[in-house]
């Protein structure tokens, strides 16, 4: 396919800064993976990430860090010492995002969403959710590793067995969403191992970057996820898993193994209840605080 002339120069302009720090040691072979800028990682990855090393004792976590020049590492680096954890960052401006190329007749979700009319701050939103996927095989560049890559605002709730995550992980899979099976949550995602993971990681991550390249708008990466599922199956003849919607649950339910505060649910009283034993002890006193204030106690 020929690209336009706009289209040509969207190519030229998208770049992924370069990729910092210690990408997942090959020795460890089950990762949960997540990635945000670092006012959310203190918000809501930490909490995820201590959640995690609190109820499992063989889990590795690594995160990806978008540094919009915030980023702690005396925090990060406390957490590499700590517990198995490893982490990457990438430095952006404001410039970055101004310079992304956009589908400014796709932004209207995103205004929508955001209550703003402001494409650069939709596709700041866009690349901080989309990120992760297109990093995929530079962090994870050995198919013996199982990676269940989930959302940043996500808490474990239930602990699992090594042989139940790693009968999860060894295939390529995603999640559907409830309501709408025709449409996979990003939420969740495995990788898979072997050959075919890194195929995976490589497809997803190359699909996401073209559409990038042609322009971003909210919902590009559900979407090339959606086409990329399609394009491994028909295409590529390659199955794949879907992963039970319990592994992370929308909002707060009975027996989920990760509940995410997806949208405004992270604000909720209950999510914050399953966050608060978690978050460092700042955001923990003044969290504990506003709970109490609205349970009257």
């Amino acid at each position: 396919m020929q690209l336009s002339g706009s289209a040509r120069e969207w190519h030229r302009m998208f770049k992924l800064p370069e990729i910092q720090g210690h990408i997942c040691p090959k020795e460890y072979k089950d990762v949960i993976y997540f990635s945000c800028d670092y006012e959310y990682f203190y918000k809501h990855g930490y909490a995820l990430a201590k959640s995690i090393f609190g109820t499992l004792g063989w889990m590795h976590v690594h995160v990806h860090i978008i540094n919009e020049g915030n980023i702690d590492h005396v925090v990060l680096k406390e957490f590499t010492k700590l517990h198995s954890f490893t982490y990457t960052w990438e430095d952006v401006t404001p410039q970055f995002y101004i310079d992304l190329p956009k589908r400014l007749h796709q932004m209207r979700d995103g205004y929508s969403i955001f209550n703003i009319a402001d494409p650069d701050y939709v596709a700041r939103r866009t690349y901080l959710a989309s990120v992760r996927f297109m990093r995929l095989p530079q962090l994870f560049k050995n198919e013996d590793t199982h990676v269940l890559q989930i959302d940043c605002d996500s808490v474990l709730r239930t602990a699992f067995h090594q042989s139940v995550f790693r009968e999860l992980a060894k295939h390529v899979g995603v999640m559907p969403k409830p309501k709408d099976p025709a449409t996979f949550i990003a939420s969740a995602v495995t990788l898979g191992t072997g050959p075919v993971g890194l195929e995976f990681r490589e497809l997803f991550s190359t699909r996401l970057i073209e559409g990038f390249e042609k322009g971003c708008y909210w919902y590009i990466d559900q979407h090339v996820l959606k086409d990329v599922m399609k394009e491994w199956k028909v295409v590529r003849n390659k199955p794949h898993n879907n992963i039970p919607f319990k592994w992370n649950c929308w909002g707060i339910k009975k027996d989920d193994i990760f509940s995410t505060g997806k949208g405004n649910k992270k604000e909720t009283t209950k999510y914050r209840k399953a966050q608060l034993k978690w978050m460092p002890d700042d955001l923990y006193n003044a969290s504990l605080k506003e709970i109490q204030e609205k349970d009257g106690s």
